[in-house]
């Protein structure tokens, strides 16, 4: 799940035209990033927090390279929780 600022109407326009395969929740008063500890001023910080089947924080991830991010978090998923 990502999380933005925008109003929910952009939002959902961007995230159609990023074909992101994961929702995208809007976050206009950032209760959401507050809570997660990643209230940004502008936009959300970039953090991932990897969840086990308890919604247990197994991994988080608070300097986000955008290139190599997701071969990092299926790399540690996958060491975590065995491959797929």
């Amino acid at each position: 799940m990502g999380v933005s600022y925008g109003q929910p109407a952009k939002t959902s326009k961007w995230v159609a035209s990023q074909q992101f395969q994961y929702e995208v929740w809007t976050d206009v008063d950032k209760t959401i990033s507050t809570f997660l500890g990643a209230k940004g001023v502008l936009y959300p910080s970039r953090y991932t927090y990897l969840l086990d089947s308890d919604a247990k924080v197994v991994l988080t991830y608070k300097d986000v390279s955008v290139s190599a991010h997701p071969e990092d978090v299926l790399s540690d998923a996958a060491a975590v929780f065995g491959p797929k």
